[in-house]
């Protein structure tokens, strides 16, 4: 039945015209016949002129279909399922009736549905719907602040982990260092964010999505964005140059990185973007060009369009014949290899370095920084003679074999505060007896110091 008609049963409920000429009841002492006024009395009561028998109207719209009861195991027999005849009994069984577990309900469900009819009230449905509805919303709302704490930390190279970031996240400060990742959920539902505070107050240990495993399943979300808004861009701009190198992790593992060189039509400029680590086990110049291969095609990039290829200068990447350069380019002719500028370059540096001149620029370079720097006192003695010479008051750097640009700012620094440097030396020599001795040997290196190195170094760097 649709609703209309349900409607239509429930309020405009067929009445006799004539009582006498329903079903009659025949007993021993008299004949019973149904009464108008259970009608009045009982409102759910109605009568089927085709059965000649009395229903209960919203328990036949509403109630059980079968049986009720714990199990299920009492069958609905009269007023619902069979027409009710035993006038004799009728008072009785209608007040029975009317306290039933099922009538009840079905009167409830009864008056809802004629509600729903009216407008006045939302369908079950709906409003189950709509409280579901609710229910996503304050769900995410709840993860907006747990993901922009993610990638928070992720933008400023912060570590998630702590001395122990497992178990249920609490508002008090713990006795151990739970992470930067718990601390700023604490930090941030106390400054005023209600709807993490309630998360974390009234949320079960399990629905707390602030684990270890949530955290990496985030990142590798976030990763995956990042991934397709870079190749978006890649195959707006149609041609590109793939760049990669090899190394291994910390765990021993071999890690292809894989990047990619295109021009950003949007930005009007060129664009290296990191893609992703690929662990290899196959480390031949075949395996790696089968990796290349398989990864720019996993991402739907047309290897048709591939117009380059960088490298470092080793065997497997470089060969002339079974290289990986090789082995894409006879299959593309148009990626062209190109040696790495910058290992190009690194190699230089590393053969200037041989010079003796240079190489002993760099150690006295790394002597003098590091004498220095080992103590307080000879530290604030050069904060001194950088302030008579009107010189910034900063501090030697390290000499860094493997970063170029902390390798060029440490030459740098030391070839500008040379004259301060000398007159530290001296100020040492004369006051200390036990760094002196090391203070006059710097001292003569100092002074010996060939300038043209020192310049060619710096140049070169």
């Amino acid at each position: 039945m649709d609703d209309v008609l349900k409607e239509r049963l429930l309020r405009k409920t067929w009445t006799p015209n004539s009582f006498s000429d329903l079903y009659i009841q025949i007993t021993k002492d008299k004949q019973r016949h149904f009464q108008k006024s259970w009608l009045d009395e009982f409102k759910w009561l109605a009568y089927s002129k085709s059965l000649n028998g009395a229903f209960c109207k919203n328990c036949v719209l509403f109630g059980p279909v079968s049986s009720v009861g714990k199990g299920s195991n009492l069958k609905v027999g009269q007023l619902v399922l069979k027409p009710f005849q035993n006038w004799k009994s009728a008072k009785h069984v209608f007040s029975t009736h009317s306290n039933l577990q099922y009538h009840k309900l079905a009167m409830i469900k009864s008056s809802n549905f004629l509600l729903t009819f009216d407008g006045k009230k939302d369908a079950v449905d709906f409003q189950v719907h709509k409280q579901m509805k609710k229910e996503n919303i304050e769900n995410k709302q709840k993860l907006y602040a747990i993901i922009e704490t993610i990638i928070f930390c992720g933008r400023q190279e912060l570590p998630y982990r702590g001395h122990k970031d497992y178990g249920r996240l609490s508002l008090n400060e713990p006795e151990n260092n739970d992470g930067n990742f718990r601390a700023l959920l604490r930090f941030r539902a106390r400054s005023g964010d209600d709807i993490l505070k309630s998360h974390i107050l009234s949320s079960g240990a399990k629905q707390m999505y602030t684990s270890p495993l949530i955290q990496n399943e985030i990142i590798t979300l976030i990763g995956s964005i990042i991934q397709n808004f870079i190749i978006n861009r890649v195959k707006k701009s149609i041609f590109f140059t793939v760049l990669a190198d090899e190394t291994s992790d910390v765990q021993g593992i071999e890690q292809f990185s894989l990047c990619l060189r295109y021009v950003d039509d949007e930005l009007n400029e060129v664009r290296e973007d990191f893609l992703k680590f690929v662990p290899v086990t196959d480390v031949s110049g075949k395996g790696l060009a089968d990796t290349i291969k398989k990864e720019l095609m996993y991402f739907g990039l047309d290897l048709k369009n591939l117009r380059g290829q960088g490298y470092d200068g080793a065997a497997a990447m470089s060969g002339a014949f079974n290289g990986v350069q090789a082995l894409i380019l006879k299959e593309y002719p148009s990626a062209i290899y190109t040696h790495c500028l910058s290992h190009s370059l690194n190699l230089v540096l590393n053969d200037s370095s041989k010079l003796q001149t240079i190489r002993n620029t760099i150690g006295t370079i790394r002597e003098v920084s590091t004498f220095l720097r080992a103590s307080v006192r000879r530290t604030n003695i050069l904060k001194s003679k950088l302030i008579k010479y009107n010189l910034k008051s900063s501090r030697l750097m390290n000499y860094c074999d493997t970063r170029w640009v902390e390798r060029h700012e440490a030459i740098a620094l030391f070839k500008d505060n040379m004259l301060p440097i000398i007159a530290s030396l001296e100020q040492i020599m004369t006051d200390n007896k036990y760094d002196g001795s090391m203070a006059r040997s710097f001292h003569k290196k100092m002074c010996d110091l060939n300038l043209l190195s020192l310049c060619l170094l710096l140049t070169n760097c």
